[in-house]
């Protein structure tokens, strides 16, 4: 690419890069990453065997992280750059598909969104597949809409799909996204449905043999009781964590950007001369692939919880596509309110998403939980002490810091009450949420955790409690 495309866009993904680099290995493991790095196993006879365990997990994102390990390691920043890379390259596909769909303002406007959203900036520093999960599933809208509107092969749809169900579970939502638009539009071409069936089912045929392989195991470990029940308006607050990271709590910068959002996102529905035909066909096929996801997640939440903001990262391609298109049109108006509406717009957009962006690395609301804190706590303080543990889950997420650590029972009000020595008793916040991005509830072990009843009736055998991000440790004195 060249000339002043090629020029804004190098800047662009030079933001996108630093903004997703910066301090990536500073903060712990939080327990799924913790899943991660234990994953990485010396065979892989062993991890496929472990991912045959794991009821959602989806193997693509662990097979290219495993194949980084014996380069690079199995550090936080190692296994976090993974995704991110995948993840920032999901910024100049969005440019090309917002340069296929309306034309280059459009396309530069959603990659710089993209680049600033601090939902996708939180997620692309993940050591999880939300990368992946972001960039294929681009992909796989800008093949479907080569395909299904440019009159193009379908093999960038077919190749990218595949991909896409490899690496989330919940990305056969977006199936259904493409399927709503095709039957909106079943009447112009009957045939381009059937066609789509079948290439769909090509690319869904991996994924298929690795669910037979789960199911023939028949021993799944994990469900989704801990997904928490959903409210009226989890659609409305998932967009607002697109724009501004305060989906579980409205701050004024969560009120500016809706605003502001709300002024664009319209705009970016009318219709635009300049962007013709291919506009008028790309603004439906967004909606379709923006809202259908999550409201068929959240009507399926009334009877099984299935809601979870970052299952729904590839709509952001989307929302910002859309958001892009009514900056160019408002930029592209002569008159003088919308170019006033332009400037406002564009302001409150990109400085308030850069502001929660930067909110990220600045505000104690957004951490990750901190095992490596709690695991230093332990080794420097109580090196030999039993630990119980609330859970499986607690020793997973020491893990990587302890690899040598076993927990001497369950923490409950039994083997607390009989410990017969000093003994460290270390619990995790039963906190999660639809909508926030950490674990932000300070948790007190003394009060919210499932020992809070025993730890009130035995003050004089607390010698000691350290508090951390989404844990604590209990010092417990012999009986």
């Amino acid at each position: 690419m060249r000339g002043r495309d090629g020029r804004w866009l190098t800047a662009i993904l030079l933001a996108a890069l630093g903004l997703r680099l910066h301090d990536l290995g500073r903060e712990s493991f939080w327990l799924d990453e913790a899943y991660t790095w234990y994953l990485m196993l010396p065979t892989w006879r062993d991890i496929w065997g472990v991912m045959l365990l794991i009821s959602d997990t989806s193997p693509l994102y662990y097979v290219v992280a495993r194949l980084s390990v014996p380069w690079l390691g199995k550090s936080e920043f190692v296994l976090r750059l993974v995704a991110l890379l995948a993840g920032i390259l999901a910024v100049p596909v969005s440019y090309r598909l917002g340069r296929s769909m309306f034309g280059r303002e459009t396309g530069l406007w959603a990659a710089a969104l993209l680049t600033l959203s601090p939902f996708a900036v939180w997620y692309a520093r993940d050591a999880r597949p939300y990368g992946f999960y972001l960039l294929f599933a681009a992909l796989a809208l800008w093949g479907f809409w080569r395909w299904a509107e440019r009159g193009r092969g379908p093999w960038l749809f077919v190749l990218a799909s595949a991909a896409l169900y490899l690496t989330h579970y919940a990305s056969a939502l977006f199936a259904f996204a493409q399927m709503g638009y095709l039957l909106a539009n079943f009447r112009r071409n009957p045939w381009l449905f059937r066609r789509w069936f079948g290439w769909q089912t090509l690319a869904a045929l991996p994924t298929g043999l690795y669910i037979l392989a789960f199911l023939l195991r028949r021993q799944p470990l994990t469900g989704n009781a801990w997904i928490p029940k959903i409210g009226v308006l989890a659609p409305m607050r998932t967009l607002l964590n697109f724009l501004s990271a305060d989906g579980d709590q409205l701050t004024w910068l969560g009120i500016l950007a809706a605003l502001a959002g709300v002024m664009v996102f319209a705009t970016g529905l009318r219709p635009c001369g300049a962007a013709g035909p291919r506009g008028a066909a790309a603004r439906p096929l967004l909606l379709w692939w923006l809202f259908l996801p999550m409201l068929m997640a959240w009507l399926l939440s009334s009877r099984l919880p299935a809601y979870i903001d970052r299952f729904f990262i590839p709509e952001i391609v989307a929302f910002v596509l859309l958001l892009g298109a009514g900056l160019a049109r408002l930029a592209a108006l002569r008159a003088a309110w919308s170019r006033v509406l332009f400037a406002a717009g564009a302001l409150a957009l990109c400085g308030g998403m850069l502001a929660a962006s930067l909110r990220l690395f600045i505000s104690p609301r957004y951490a990750k939980e901190d095992w490596r804190g709690a695991a230093q706590f332990i080794a420097a303080q109580y090196p030999g002490a039993p630990l119980l543990a609330q859970d499986g889950e607690a020793l997973l997420g020491l893990l990587p810091y302890r690899p040598s650590g076993e927990a001497a029972g369950q923490a409950s009000p039994e083997t607390v009450e009989a410990a017969d020595q000093l003994t460290l008793v270390l619990l995790r916040s039963p906190h999660d949420t639809n909508h926030g991005l950490s674990k932000t509830t300070p948790f007190d072990p003394l009060v919210q955790s499932p020992l809070a009843d025993w730890f009130a009736a035995h003050p004089e055998r607390l010698l000691e409690v350290q508090r951390f991000v989404g844990l604590g440790v209990v010092v417990v004195g012999p009986r």
